[in-house]
């Protein structure tokens, strides 16, 4: 059964904040149309976090390769710096994260690899 974009992006979503309450954050959703997804609060620092979903694409035979499109709806704007603190890039079917500060993302699709963005996957400590 295919999942629409929207069910993947509360798919995405809800993993994400499930990691982050048990990495003893307070998650915050809001009720009215924001830039980013949730605000994540630890120690009283209020970051802002858009999240990204993607299952596993097959234009590589031998490896794992997901593509993540960065844009706001349908690529026609990038998220900017100051409403966005970082994006986490999270892997449907492995559950695998992508941690990176928003003003590092420069294109306007993230695409990770077996042997790429090694430095942002499970990078939860960037955000200490």
């Amino acid at each position: 059964m295919a999942t629409s974009t929207n069910s993947k992006g509360a798919l995405g979503e809800a993993l994400v904040m499930t990691r982050m309450m048990r990495l003893g954050y307070t998650v915050l959703h809001p009720q009215t149309t924001e830039p980013y997804d949730f605000l994540a609060v630890k120690d009283g620092r209020h970051i802002r976090i858009q999240v990204k979903a993607a299952s596993k694409t097959n234009h590589h035979r031998r490896s794992q390769r997901y593509s993540f499109n960065v844009c706001r709806g349908r690529c026609k704007k990038m998220y900017d710096d100051d409403t966005i603190d970082y994006f986490v890039f999270v892997s449907l079917d492995t559950e695998k994260c992508w941690v990176a500060k928003a003003d590092t993302i420069k294109s306007k699709f993230f695409h990770v690899g077996e042997n790429n963005a090694g430095k942002y996957y499970e990078a939860w400590h960037l955000m200490d």
